[in-house]
């Protein structure tokens, strides 16, 4: 189950309902009980494996904070074991399953998971607090429905104080949610799914391509990714509004950043956060001179890469960015009293550049592909050729000429209104709120934007064809 599924709009109210009717002592119980469902829904084989995961989480947890001296390090070191071990023993069986012709579905968010239970026991470690002694708590904060499948990724010191507390139904809170996930809707439903179309065309078979065809899969592919990871987020956030839990931001306008260290500020937070925290800073950050500090950077970037797939390309994607935040740390950038806005836009111009070109190793299917793209490109560049090659994508899915235009001048549209979301939450918004800003509208200006998120979601469902009949997937929930 995804939060785009049929079923989950079914499974949610009524999930909200008894969550709420229920005693407050209960609440906990009814959303892990409503968590480990909705798991189900999805990869119901992988569901005891989350629930033992989660007790070896819990009953390592409190191990480590009861133990003195150098036991500690013991406890943590089983934790590591188990959760890292999880990981890469599970992805390690997915390449091999892949390299003899049979596919293995992994359990969902099995990264998120492993990062959450990681930064827990790191947290109780270092004595930030003290272990969670409920097992109900601590199996929420691992296994919520609304972070598990693909973030955002959470910290006990956040989370578990919130799930001590006794949550009451709040209608002002609940418009504010409702109005984040129709944003999200907005950015994955409309936009996201319908890039994708031309995006994974050219991706499925990159050398049967070149010139702009080349370029414009590229950007559809950045545009993708961030539409569809930033909406699921929105969704996150409201559903959990909803719920009275309030999780963090994970993405704050990213492609509006002037260097690469902004765009690692506001994109994927939670995961920068997470490196910055548990791997930078251990590994000895930025105290130990310019040399160390790059070094660290590639180490830090490389397990990102590695994080989020065993394949070279993702490697390659990680050391690409480390890569860059060196030369940007060898260059640094000093606005000069009266310096214009020119200089602001070029160094936008060449961050989103830079990122895009990024973007092209961690979708392609090898290192060849993806050399191919980035040099391909400038080859037999014709305006007809790209047209073709868009029409042919769009064509295959939606087989009539009318509805393949229809579909390219919606997807125009959808994503245009995101952008516009974008700059009013980046310059307009306070605080980048886009929800309180949107209920901040006079009445009229207000209604008609419920409308038109409205029309252009279920619009959006209506030229997905099939978008019931199959899995609605966000990207991030295969990682």
């Amino acid at each position: 189950m995804t939060f785009m599924d049929l079923s989950f709009f079914i499974f949610f109210p009524a999930a909200a309902l008894v969550y709420y009717m229920v005693p407050a002592r209960w609440q906990n119980g009814a959303l892990l009980g409503a968590s480990w469902l909705f798991y189900a829904f999805s990869t119901p084989q992988w569901l005891p494996l989350l629930i033992a995961g989660s007790a070896a989480v819990w009953a390592i947890g409190r191990a480590l904070g009861r133990a003195r001296g150098g036991a500690r390090k013991g406890w943590l070191a089983a934790g590591a074991a188990v959760t890292l071990g999880l990981l890469a023993g599970l992805r390690a069986t997915a390449a091999l399953a892949a390299g003899r012709a049979f596919t293995l579905a992994l359990p969902l968010g099995l990264s998120f998971f492993t990062l959450q239970a990681l930064g827990y026991l790191i947290d109780v470690y270092r004595g930030k607090y003290a272990a969670e002694q409920s097992f109900v708590k601590l199996a929420l904060f691992v296994g919520y429905f609304g972070c598990v499948s693909s973030g955002p990724i959470e910290r006990g010191g956040h989370i578990l104080p919130q799930l001590r507390a006794k949550r009451t139904f709040s209608a002002d809170t609940a418009a504010h949610g409702l109005l984040y996930a129709a944003f999200g809707y907005l950015y994955k439903v409309a936009a996201a799914d319908l890039l994708a179309v031309y995006a994974d065309a050219v991706f499925a078979d990159v050398q049967a391509y070149t010139g702009l065809a080349l370029t414009a899969a590229a950007l559809c592919y950045g545009f993708q990714l961030y539409f569809d990871f930033a909406g699921y987020s929105l969704m996150a956030q409201g559903y959990s509004e909803l719920l009275g839990i309030h999780v963090n931001k994970n993405f704050d306008t990213p492609y509006f950043s002037r260097s690469v260290k902004e765009f690692w500020g506001r994109w994927h937070m939670s995961l920068s956060s997470w490196l910055r925290d548990y791997v930078y800073i251990p590994l000895g950050g930025n105290r130990k001179g310019p040399a160390r500090k790059a070094v660290n950077l590639l180490a830090t970037f490389a397990v990102s890469g590695l994080w989020h797939g065993t394949g070279l390309t993702y490697l390659a994607w990680g050391l690409l960015h480390g890569a860059y935040q060196i030369i940007e740390n060898l260059v640094p950038r000093r606005r000069a009293p009266g310096e214009s806005r020119a200089a602001d836009i070029a160094h936008w111009l060449v961050t989103f550049l830079l990122v895009q070109i990024a973007w092209v190793f961690f979708r392609a299917a090898s290192l060849q592909d993806a050399l191919y793209l980035l040099t391909a490109q400038f080859r037999d560049i014709s305006l007809a050729g790209l047209w073709s090659a868009v029409f042919a994508a769009y064509n295959a899915r939606f087989q009539t000429a009318l509805l393949v235009y229809a579909a390219l001048a919606f997807t125009a549209l959808a994503c245009c209104l995101c952008i516009g979301c974008d700059c009013w939450r980046r310059f307009r918004a306070p605080g980048g709120d886009l929800a309180a800003a949107a209920l901040g509208l006079p009445p009229v200006r207000r209604w008609a934007l419920y409308y038109v998120l409205a029309g252009m979601v279920f619009a959006g469902y209506l030229l997905n064809n099939g978008y019931f009949a199959t899995a609605a997937n966000t990207l991030y929930q295969n990682f």
